[in-house]
């Protein structure tokens, strides 16, 4: 597309051609520039994150492996239920972010509260398809 562009540019005026030029150099440098961020970004986030401990991150990462079973469970569930699990998500995700500054035993405290949410929120939903299921038979 430039090329054809360009070849399409021999008509135009000088000046139009050097806009070109300087646009596609701005482009360049910025392109260049917000990869190099990007990358010192993250490269600044791998960093703080070896000091984590290696539970830690299996923790978020079975955390997540469960939220994705949960989320294609869901599918079935209400648009109002999924949004009502997006928002948890986010908020989830604040406090974790907000979490990082608190001491381990406040972290510790936090993954216990989870894992009894997590266990008593399948529980629930457990109970809920009972009482279905024995509505629907009854029925």
């Amino acid at each position: 597309m430039w090329l054809v562009n360009a070849v399409h540019n021999q008509r135009q005026s000088v000046t139009h051609r050097v806009g070109h030029a300087v646009r596609l150099a701005l482009w360049f440098v910025t392109h260049r520039l917000g990869h190099a961020v990007r990358l010192a970004l993250w490269l600044e986030h791998g960093v703080s994150n070896q000091r984590k401990s290696v539970t830690h991150r299996v923790g978020h990462a079975a955390q997540l492996a469960l939220w994705l079973e949960h989320a294609v469970r869901n599918q079935r569930q209400s648009v109002t239920h999924r949004l009502g699990h997006a928002v948890r998500l986010v908020l989830w995700l604040v406090h974790a972010v907000h979490n990082q500054r608190q001491s381990v035993t406040h972290r510790v405290v936090n993954a216990i509260w989870l894992a009894v949410w997590f266990v008593t929120h399948r529980v629930g939903h457990a109970a809920r398809l009972a009482l279905w299921l024995e509505h629907t038979v009854s029925n």
